[in-house]
């Protein structure tokens, strides 16, 4: 149970650091939302926020993980190609 614990609060806080990264990168590559009609927003919002999300729990995933896991899920995962 501590473990669970440890891997999900390593997963927000790599999103949480990474929030701030990705909605800068994004304003500069003008990757952007547009305001209209059907929006909550009224400027352009930087979107894919979600990337952080995933990047997070793609790390706690890793670490998480042992060596021979991962050795087993690289050839599973080649083996789909």
């Amino acid at each position: 149970m501590l473990t669970l614990l440890f891997y999900t609060a390593i997963s927000f806080l790599v999103a949480f650091l990474f929030f701030p990264v990705f909605i800068k990168v994004l304003g500069q590559w003008r990757l952007f939302d547009s305001a209209g009609d059907h929006k909550i927003h009224t400027k352009f919002t930087p979107s894919m926020g979600g990337l952080a999300i995933l990047l997070g729990a793609l790390v706690a995933l890793s670490l998480s993980l042992s060596f021979q896991s991962w050795v087993t899920q690289r050839f599973f995962l080649f083996r789909l190609h």
